[in-house]
């Protein structure tokens, strides 16, 4: 495949990413204003366990197609791909038995809905677990479009499946149903993609055992589970120890900005392929110059947003929320907080060095971490410790990746992460803090108008501070014009230019965004302070 369509794809995939993330951002602000409190703690309670149930379940499946597939002619791929849809069907019936029996023992033993609820949900399984091998499905087989608007379709689908029944005045029970119905759905889907993908081609025996390939996707599952459990702990431990009225003003104060993840996960899209071709090269202390370059100016845009909302918790919540969740703004705050060392993809380096077990171990101990402190906190301090909690896990989790990463690259571990850097873009943002701060104290208006002016406040100060200390250069001002821009331009189509020979589909990106160690946006996986 050439360069510049790899390099094409990998935008297709970043939109689909992007479009799909904000549109299931926006589903609990709607849902807050059709339902009371004890029904909106039902109902994120259960699609929160059956997201992680369902996680747990396809156990990493879907990227061993990313490992069997290529290199194979056609037949043989076509049988894989068989061979594991008829896995995650089998496994998408035993978690629907496995909720079932769930619903069963929950309703006898008059548990919480929850876990009813949960129930009700037995046949969204079948269809929702195998559907999720689309996407590594159709880059694979070069369809790159295909894979972003399933993405998108998943999304959407099941935002409708929740919010179309609420708009029409129905009852909370009825989600259940539509969301069983879209399971079947899903699984027609995933049999008519197998269909249209492989037509024609003469059927044979797949070359990759059931067991093989649950061997190989154990690793993978387990990285993904740790990551998942890395960024729900909280919220769990919420469920599972409060009422759904509690939970349902927690979900609301952990609700993060969906743009801070997606800056971070453009930056490690844009970035990898250069990583993985200097390590080829011999060149590891030159990724770490261009990591720490790329991290400083990411944390121009990072900081200073998040800075906005952790002062300005208290209205942001009842703009997004309504002033009947007043209590989530601390929980909001902390994850606001949070969010301020987004500003790199701390397991890029180790990714592209070719140690993914770093990633592995730096999550587990991460988890461990988030979850021994969250439940010592959770009994201290009652339902604001789980957020402390996550806020203090990325303590350890940037010093572990900052470790590894020494390892990776040679670099001594006090020369990796550009902490003083880091903490000048954090003293000018606190002088706008500062400002912000004193507004909201001394002058009374609504949530709205104080918003923006704190908002206002914060980015007139650190813009004109940082450009007059030179943390914010002339170069970086000409970038963001020139960037926003490109933005308004009509797309062209695929670039020319790629950063490397040997990109992979899904994080290739042309070069000229990585020409001056800038970054045009940012990245989630390793980025995620949760794993």
């Amino acid at each position: 495949m050439a360069k510049s369509a790899q390099a094409y794809q990998a935008v297709i995939l970043l939109f689909g990413q992007v479009i799909a993330t904000l549109a299931e951002a926006l589903v609990p602000l709607f849902i807050v204003r059709l339902l009371p409190k004890a029904e909106v703690g039902i109902l994120t309670e259960t699609l929160l366990i059956y997201a992680t149930v369902a996680l747990i379940a396809t156990n990493g499946l879907p990227g061993t197609l990313s490992y069997h597939l290529p290199s194979r002619n056609r037949a043989e791929r076509a049988a894989i791909a068989r061979r594991v849809t008829g896995l995650l069907v089998a496994i998408g019936l035993a978690t629907g038995a496995v909720m079932a029996a769930i619903g069963v023992a929950g309703t006898a033993w008059q548990a919480s809905p929850t876990w009813r609820y949960l129930g009700y949900l037995a046949l969204l399984p079948v269809g929702d677990i195998p559907v999720r091998m689309l996407p590594n499905l159709l880059v694979i087989e070069d369809r790159p479009r295909a894979a972003a608007a399933i993405g998108v379709i998943r999304a959407l689908v099941m935002i409708c499946a929740v919010l179309v029944p609420l708009l029409g005045g129905m009852d909370i029970d009825v989600i259940p149903l539509v969301l069983n119905a879209v399971g079947g759905l899903y699984l027609a889907l995933t049999l008519w993609a197998l269909y249209v993908i492989y037509r024609g081609v003469e059927r044979q025996a797949s070359p990759v055992g059931r067991w093989e390939a649950m061997r190989f996707a154990l690793p993978l599952g387990l990285t993904q589970i740790v990551g998942n459990l890395n960024r729900h702990t909280d919220r769990l431990i919420i469920a599972l120890l409060f009422s759904e009225v509690i939970y349902a003003e927690y979900q609301a104060g952990s609700w993060q900005l969906p743009l801070i993840p997606s800056i971070t996960y453009a930056v490690s899209v844009t970035y990898s392929p250069l990583f993985t071709s200097l390590f080829r090269e011999g060149r590891a202390r030159e990724v770490v110059r261009v990591w720490r370059a790329q991290s400083v100016k990411t944390a121009l845009i990072v900081v200073p947003i998040s800075a906005i909302f952790a002062v300005a918790a208290e209205e942001t919540v009842e703009l997004l929320f309504t002033a009947a969740y007043a209590p989530a703004a601390n929980v909001f705050r902390c994850y606001a907080i949070m969010t301020m060392a987004r500003i790199t993809a701390y397991g890029s380096i180790p990714l592209a060095a070719g140690h993914p077990q770093y990633i592995a171990r730096a999550s587990t101990i991460t988890l461990v971490f988030n979850l021994i402190t969250s439940l010592a906190l959770v009994a201290v301090l009652g339902v604001i410790g789980p957020a402390i909690a996550t806020l203090l896990s990325i303590i350890p989790m940037v010093v572990i990746y900052i470790y590894y990463i020494a390892q990776c690259t040679g670099v001594r571990f006090r020369e990796v992460f550009p902490l003083r850097e880091y903490l000048q873009v954090v003293a000018v943002c606190a002088l706008g803090c500062a400002g912000a701060i004193a507004f909201k104290l001394l002058v009374p208006a609504s949530a709205a108008v104080s918003l923006a002016a704190q908002a206002g406040i914060t980015t007139a100060v650190f813009a004109l501070v940082g450009t007059l200390t030179g943390i914010i250069e002339a170069d970086d001002w000409r970038f963001l014009v020139g960037w926003l821009a490109q933005l308004i331009k009509k797309p062209t189509g695929p670039s020319d230019n790629s950063t490397s020979d040997n990109s992979t589909s899904d994080n290739s990106t042309p070069d000229n965004s990585t020409s001056d160690g800038r970054p045009p946006e940012g990245r989630a996986d390793g980025a995620n302070p949760q794993g």
